[in-house]
């Protein structure tokens, strides 16, 4: 006869087995997730150090492609603009080095490119006294809603203008002779001489200009850019256009300053553009640009939207 101890020995030992059978369970079933794991684990950490070598390869190939475009760069642009002079305008704010290199670069090809002409955040004419100051320059009313416009066309027929005996001979009662030294004087231009350059007699007979502006820019907001460029091809100076881009995140597409021009039906056909001059090839198209200015050929140059080349055709300096 079963008694009361055969049961309590027998149920001990039907729940110690289901004990450890759990425990054997589940240490191999770990056991097996485990070694998965960090199989993946390592199979995630040997791609990751594959890829970072991949990485510091190209970066170190970009490094080098970049050093070797401008050492070349000179050689590219040589005898583009021999004599020419070229007058730099650029919105303050802008990377400074890629508008020096720009100069500098103008210079190799020849081109007597003795200033830049930095445009002052004043355009932007967010306080009375500003637009009281460039109305007194302009000869006009400060609440003028054309002041701004009206004083850009000023600033181009100054430096477009072959000498500043046409200067003086345009000037009223109410404005000055020199129109740049007025702007340079109440603020609204800076303008950077390499060397002792004369500016009264800046710049010399048959300039050409160059346009720089970027979203680095406070006056990135305003038209400026593309006002002046306006300005200045109504005055019949071949005019180039170009747009130093900073690659950050939040920063509007490539050739947003451009595309004030180059979506302008009529004013896209006159003034060539370029979108990437914070690149050594973006400089090289601008000078390339202003060489092909002289012979009126227009184009849109770059990587954004809107271009039709990284460079301009080739065609003998």
């Amino acid at each position: 006869m079963i008694n009361f101890r055969f049961h309590l020995v027998s149920l001990v030992a039907v729940f110690l087995a289901l004990t450890v059978g759990i425990v054997v369970g589940a240490t191999i079933v770990n056991h097996a997730v485990v070694t998965e794991l960090n199989s993946r684990i390592n199979r995630v950490e040997k791609n990751a150090e594959t890829q970072s070598s991949r990485n510091s390869t190209l970066s170190a190939t970009a490094t080098q492609l970049e050093s070797y475009l401008a050492s070349a760069a000179p050689y590219v642009v040589e005898g583009r603009l021999t004599a020419v002079p070229v007058v730099v305008v650029a919105e303050r704010g802008v990377d400074h080095t890629a508008v020096r290199n720009l100069v500098t670069l103008m210079q190799d090809a020849g081109a007597q490119a003795p200033a830049i002409v930095w445009l002052e955040d004043k355009w932007l004419l967010n306080e009375p006294p500003e637009r009281t100051a460039l109305a007194e320059i302009v000869g006009e009313q400060s609440t003028s809603p054309t002041l701004r416009i009206d004083a850009l066309a000023e600033l181009a027929r100054r430096l477009g203008t072959p000498s500043p005996a046409t200067a003086t001979a345009t000037s009223t009662p109410n404005k000055p002779v020199d129109v740049l030294s007025a702007l340079a004087g109440a603020g609204f231009v800076s303008v950077g001489v390499a060397g002792s350059t004369d500016l009264s007699t800046f710049p010399s007979l048959g300039a050409r200009v160059t346009l720089v502006g970027g979203e680095q820019s406070a006056l990135a907001s305003s038209p400026l850019i593309a006002s002046l460029a306006s300005a200045f091809s109504a005055i019949e100076v071949p005019t180039v256009a170009g747009e130093v881009y900073h690659a950050v995140h939040g920063q509007p597409a490539r050739a947003t300053v451009v595309a004030q021009i180059r979506g302008n039906g009529p004013l896209s056909k006159l003034v060539s553009t370029v979108d990437d001059v914070d690149l050594v090839q973006g400089q090289v198209a601008v000078v390339l640009a202003t060489a092909a200015a002289g012979e009126s050929k227009v184009g849109h140059y770059g990587y954004g939207a809107g271009a039709d080349a990284a460079l301009p055709s080739w065609s003998g300096p």
